[in-house]
């Protein structure tokens, strides 16, 4: 990846064309990535005067046959801003260019071959992964640069140093003969290249980094002696579980001469002793004057390196020092753990005076014990798992994190996905933006985790939240059209669910990890997305690995929301790892390891005690120390430290820290120097490495650019906190610079440039593009950031009052589409109110009816029925005053629709002006709006929607009219509204114009599937209500709340049918979406089913009985179904704990209030009402000493259920009937009654009331046919795994025993 040399005016003496230079010509300008400077003669099979191997092209990882590569008859020409000079060779990944920059120097260019997902992720992680590598013994890599080309995927290059001389055999062994050993002064070149070559690679390794590719044409001496390793094309991440080698045919990736044995079984194990391994052939090459496996085969060679123990050098030439023999044949060691180390190799080479400053330690001294914890968190399979690492800033979570990352993913085959947040970047989703960039890599390579997903259109609903997904060819190919019309609270749903099934696939293989760092600076759109892929009832058996500073769980919102989701989460084990403060003596040991002094020197002493146990406090105190000579008596706090390391510093390096913590961290590196330049001068190459050798910038992970960011986020603070104090007035005139060089970039989010204009106080500017980014991120489906910006807008105050009354608007929509609808509906009231011209009456009209509707549906009833009063008038309606009023006003209504004929209006009418749309539409949103807490005002509005809309003349609100009409008919009549019901849905849906419109067919959906409900038809119930819910999602906007009151609906058909596994499903996934979108009525019900069913089929009591404290305490007061619903499970409870008393008090208490409502005049409630009272009275007779009265009640309660129309409320009465005869000793009544009631629970599919009744019969009637019925009830019971069944049905069907 580097080069060796450039720049000669031509050929030299004893130069040969075409092939390599004599020994000793350092102006050679050197071929690069190849091995062509070996000689001519370096054949594999063959031996040449050298006796060094050539490897066959498919084998040699710098042979290359690709038809892209760069003539050198086309040169010079220009690519980008740079200029090619002439070709200098080629590498495994691309050719290598000798080019000029745009500053005017000389440069070395190379420019990846081929432009597929694989070579483009390598080649940027080569460059992502040594740009923070710096270090005099590795070539210095400049800048990182993608060229567009239209109609094409653009050209990825980077540059580097350019240099001269010779490589590492070559310079070592000089004029020496290949068959003499090496004299004094070859045995000295080759003792300083091995200590310059080691240095080199002990800093790769400290990178978490591996060479995979030591070689001599790697390894280059300089004319003036300095040693550089080269080539780093082949490097990787040692904690990347490389993409490179997945599958069983990946490429062997390195040269073959120089593998390690554990390189050539599987180039992913390679870790640094392989390095070390190549570096024993390399000096076996130098002491012996030729490859050891020269002139053997290839299978030979592999062979030899499995199998043999390395010979030693000497044998061979005899007369190598002792000491380098030895160390040869150690470093060929098969072994890797039986190779030194580079601590090792320095002090064997005489200079262990180099170990301390050449082995830094990365901060993880003194953290093994945390280590361990975190890595036994991330390893377990199987199962869904969370882990929290927080400490103060500074103390080395990020080092903990990726150190126990890069061991799980090289020892345990874990698969990690890492990202990170930053404080100023305003991206949608950004906590997971880059997690899910690697995801995108992950799938490039291996795509069937993406095209075996069962609803591939979800694949773009994904893509639309991640626009990088789309880089993955099966993503690519799924039609992003398939979303237009989706509800854009629908298509985030269905991206939670891809994300969540992906990553269950590529668990099903290995462990799964998704690390995200810097968790504080979170945004609560990726929370609610992390959640809900997380939170469902079976997520994806993967590790949250979130890290963030101490105490930030507590104050930051996002991040507060999510650790509070997490604990409350059962099936997510929750675990938290602590990093404080090193102890006195880890601090003692990191710096004096960090100085290479001993423990008791006074400097080491006092550096640990001032840092406070503060491990990056720690490096910058050494640090100051080595530059200073020690320490003087000034302040020792960091940011006072920071602050006299900025203020050394040249002004255009200081400057550039400076513009850098002002931009938020990072910046381009183009754009950055630019803006230096212009007030500062200018910032040369020398300062940015000085920079990034004092650990104060470095290179930022980057996909199209060299991006540039501070060292640390203290290094952020106290350069931040520098420039306001140095540049006070100035700092303004900084971010005005920093908001003109990104616009002019065409590329930066507008958020960035808002904050950066509204800091210089360019106020129009900031509103301008807070507004453009407000407006992006509803786009991106970022709800949650979008309203925070539309909010931010109206803060600045740079926009008039037209606009700003429609950016409430915008504010509102948003809001309501992240699920805060109280707040939205204030907004929209806001917006209605607003005192400018521009907004149209029937705009105003139609926020106060949203308005209406979001306070309405959220439980605020005070606040929508003030608002709904403002409305009506509006519309030309209004609401009387009291109970009485509004009776006499249905009343009216009614007796005007009775002569009326249910029927659609025929087409071709007169358009429906805006005026009666709005009016029509108003009378719908108080019918929905005030049905669960003013049945009669509802009642009142659907009277007046239906009258309306059947003389409106539009079709299509009148089927909307028609249709709820014929579902309350069946609602409040039961069985004798069956026949007329059913009528009226066949005559609608057979309509052409009805089947036309999916608004409407999903609404009739829903209105059906009510009607089967009420009238126990409980299956068909269920088939409309999801036929309903899939029009509606797949089709339809704007009907979120609508969809999801079907789903609370189905979730009751499924307990009414007993199938509690499917019932728990729903019910956690309505919970997880009622905290996201809440809704009171949704949220109560799934509560309710959870505390019954669902928690008592596994017997935990507990749960159960918080789930309806929760139900209790957060149900809107005026809400009568769920004061009902909660009382009527709350008994249940009771009851399945054999507290049939206290059961029985609750009963006669709420029973008071219930007969009250007008919800008590529907037939299914007062089925279920005299089921409830008569089974507590049941439970407490069969405790009673004195039975008669309270079976007396349950046989009144009996009566009723007799009188209402519905099949549900006969069993109900015969099961009661049966057990008062069973507790009065009547069997041959008990079983009669009982008989009957299982018929009919078997003809309505009443899973869990059947089995129950049939555990009942069975022990009144003994013998087979009693064996047979509790086989029947016990079958139900195990497919449910309903754990006491015995309590299950004391729950179901009290009584039938006496317990006294």
């Amino acid at each position: 990846m580097a080069v060796h040399g450039g720049g000669s005016p031509g050929a030299k003496a004893g130069e040969v064309a075409g092939g390599a230079p004599e020994r000793g010509d350092f102006g050679f300008a050197a071929t690069v990535d190849s091995d062509t400077v070996d000689g001519p003669s370096a054949g594999m099979t063959g031996g040449g005067s050298t006796g060094r191997a050539r490897l066959p092209p498919h084998l040699d990882s710098t042979s290359s046959q690709d038809s892209s590569v760069f003539e050198a008859r086309s040169m010079p020409m220009n690519i980008g801003r740079h200029v090619l000079v002439r070709p200098l060779g080629m590498g495994g990944m691309g050719q290598v260019f000798e080019a000029r920059a745009p500053d005017g120097t000389t440069v070395a260019l190379k420019i990846i071959r081929g432009t597929s997902p694989e070579r483009l992720y390598r080649f940027k992680r080569e460059f992502r992964a040594l740009s923070a590598v710096v270090h005099p013994n590795i070539v210095a890599l400049y800048d990182l640069v993608h060229v567009d080309e239209s109609g094409g995927p653009g050209l990825a290059f980077f540059t580097m140093e350019l240099l001269r001389g010779a490589h590492f055999v070559a310079a070592v062994r000089d004029e020496t003969a290949d068959d003499a050993a090496l004299d004094e002064a070859g045995l000295r070149r080759l003792q300083d290249g091995l200590v310059g070559l080691a240095c080199g690679l002990s800093c790769v390794h400290r990178h978490g980094l591996v060479h995979r590719d030591i070689k001599p044409s790697n390894v280059m001496i300089t004319a003036t002696g300095r040693v550089v390793v080269l080539d780093l094309g082949l490097v990787r991440e040692s904690r990347v579980a490389s993409f490179d080698s997945l599958g069983e045919n990946a490429p062997l990736l390195g040269t073959p001469l120089y593998m390690a044995p554990e390189q050539v079984i599987r180039s992913d194990d390679a870790g640094p002793p392989a390095d070390w391994y190549a570096v024993g052939e390399v000096l076996w090459e130098c002491l012996g004057g030729e490859s050891r496996h020269a002139g053997r085969p290839l299978v030979e060679v592999f062979e030899r390196k499995l199998m043999e123990p390395p010979e030693p050098p000497s044998r061979r030439r005899p007369g190598v020092p002792p000491h380098l023999d030895q160390l040869c044949v150690d470093l060929l060691a098969r072994e890797p753990a039986a190779r030194p180390s580079a601590g090792d190799v320095l002090v064997r080479l005489g200079r262990g005076d180099l170990v301390a400053i050449e082995l830094t330690v990365q901060g993880l001294l003194g953290r093994e014990h945390e280590a361990r914890l975190l890595r036994d968190q991330l390893v377990q399979t199987g199962r869904t798992g969370a882990v929290f690492v927080s400490g103060p800033s500074g103390f080395g979570k990020t080092t903990l994190v990726e150190h126990v990352l890069d061991v799980v993913r090289r020892e345990d085959s874990v698969v990690a996905f890492s990202g990170s947040c930053s404080e100023r970047e305003s991206i949608p989703f950004k906590a997971l933006d880059s997690a899910i960039d690697a995801l995108s890599l992950y799938l490039c390579n291996t795509d069937a985790d993406a095209t075996a997903i069962s609803r591939p259109d979800d694949l773009a609903a994904l893509a639309r939240l991640f626009p990088i997904l789309r880089t993955v060819p099966a993503i690519r190919a799924v039609d992003d059209a398939r979303l237009d019309g989706l509800d854009p609270i629908e298509i985030r749903r269905r991206a939670a669910d891809s994300l969540a099934e992906v990553l269950t696939r590529i668990a099903a293989r290995r462990p799964v990890v998704l690390a995200l760092d810097d968790l504080q600076w979170a945004d609560l759109d990726s929370v609610l997305l992390l959640e809900s892929v997380l939170l469902r009832k079976h997520p994806p058996p993967v590790t949250l690995l979130g890290s963030h500073r101490e105490g930030t769980e507590a104050t930051r919102a996002p991040l507060a929301h999510l650790w509070k989701s997490l604990e409350a989460a059962e099936h997510i084990g929750l675990r938290r790892v602590l990093v404080g403060p090193l102890s006195d003596e880890q601090s003692v040991a990191l710096a004096a390891r960090l100085l290479g002094g001993p423990v008791d020197d006074p400097v080491v002493t006092r550096i640990a005690r001032e840092a406070g146990g503060s491990p990056f406090f720690i490096g910058e105190l050494a640090r100051h120390a080595l530059a200073h000579g020690g320490l003087d008596d000034a302040g020792l706090s960091l940011d006072n430290l920071l602050r006299a390391h900025l203020q050394r510093l040249p002004l255009s390096a200081k400057r550039l820290v400076e513009v850098l913590a002002v931009a938020g961290g990072r910046l381009p590196r183009d754009l950055a120097v630019d803006i230096v330049a212009a007030a500062a001068g200018p910032v040369d190459r020398g300062t940015l490495a000085r920079l990034r050798a004092e650990h104060l910038i470095r290179i930022a992970d980057a996909s199209q650019d060299d991006v540039l960011e501070t060292y640390h986020d203290r290094v952020r603070e106290a350069a931040a906190q520098e420039a306001a104090e140095s540049h006070g007035s100035e700092l303004a005139a900084i971010h005005r610079a920093i908001g003109e060089a990104l616009l002019r970039t065409g590329s930066t989010d507008a958020a960035t440039l808002a904050h950066h204009f509204r800091a210089a106080g360019d106020t129009e500017r900031a509103t301008q593009f807070t507004l453009a980014a407000a407006l992006e991120a509803a786009r991106a489906l970022a709800f949650d950031q979008a309203a925070e910006l539309f909010r931010a807008a109206l803060s600045i105050g740079g926009i008039d009052a037209a606009t700003a009354t429609h950016t409430r608007a915008h504010l509102a929509a948003a809001l309501a589409n992240a699920g805060r609808l109280h707040a939205a509906a204030r907004v929209y009231t806001d917006a209605a109110h607003a005192d400018d011209t521009s907004a149209s009456e029937a705009q105003r009209t139609e926020w106060l009816r949203l308005a209406t509707a979001h306070f309405l549906s959220t439980g605020h009833h005070d606040e929508g029925r003030a608002v709904l009063e403002e409305l009506l008038p509006r519309v030309g309606l209004s609401l009387p005053r009291g109970t009485a009023s509004t009776i006499v006003a249905l009343l009216g209504q009614r007796a005007l629709l009775a002569t009326r004929k249910l029927v659609l209006p025929p087409p071709g009418g007169p358009r429906l002006s805006e005026l009666d749309a709005q009016r029509l539409d108003v009378c719908w949103t108080a019918t929905r709006g005030l049905l669960y807490s003013d049945g009669i005002s509802s009642a009142l509005f659907h009277a007046r929607h239906l009258r309306l809309a059947l003389s409106s003349g539009d079709p299509l609100r009148a089927a909307r009219a028609i249709g709820y009409e014929a579902y309350v008919r069946a609602l409040m009549e039961g069985g004798a509204a069956d026949a007329a019901a059913t009528a009226i849905f066949d005559s609608l849906e057979a309509s052409a114009e009805i089947q036309a419109s999916p608004y409407v067919r999903g609404m009739l959906a829903q209105y059906r599937a009510g009607a089967h409900h009420m009238l126990c038809r409980f299956e068909p119930a269920m088939a409309s209500y999801e036929r309903g819910i899939a029009i509606l999602r797949e089709q339809c906007t704007g009907v979120m709340d609508e969809v999801a009151q079907m789903d609370a609906h189905r979730m009751m058909v499924l307990l009414y049918l007993g199938r509690i596994g499917e019932l728990g499903d729903v019910a956690f996934r309505l919970l997880r979406e009622c905290a996201e979108r809440p809704n009171p009525y949704v949220e109560g019900f799934a509560r309710g089913v959870l505390g019954n069913h669902v928690y008592l089929a596994q017997d935990q009591v507990d749960a159960a009985h918080e789930q309806l404290e929760l139900y209790r305490r957060h149900a809107p007061k005026r809400f009568e179904a769920h004061f009902f619903n909660c009382a009527s499970k709350q008994t249940e409870l009771l009851r399945y704990r054999g507290e049939a008393e206290a059961a029985w008090q609750q009963n006669q208490a709420d029973s008071a209030i219930v007969e009250k409502f007008p919800f008590f005049r529907v037939p299914f409630v007062k089925a279920e009402f005299y089921r409830s009272r008569a089974a507590n009275a049941l439970a407490l007779a069969a405790r009673s000493r004195d039975p008669a009265p309270l079976l007396k009640i349950a046989r009144a309660a009996a009566k009723q259920c007799f009188r209402v129309p519905l099949p549900m409320s006969d069993a109900y009465g015969r099961l009661t009937l049966a057990s008062a005869a069973a507790l009065e000793g009547v069997q041959d009544v008990a079983v009669s009654e009982l008989r009957r009631a299982v018929a009919i629970f078997e003809r309505l599919a009443m899973g869990s009331d059947l089995a129950a009744s049939r555990r009942r019969l069975a022990a009144l009637l003994g013998g087979d046919e009693g064996r047979g019925q509790q086989q029947q009830a016990d079958a139900w019971f195990a497919a449910q795994d309903i754990l006491r069944p015995d309590r299950f049905t004391d729950m179901i069907a009290p009584g039938f025993d006496r317990q006294t």
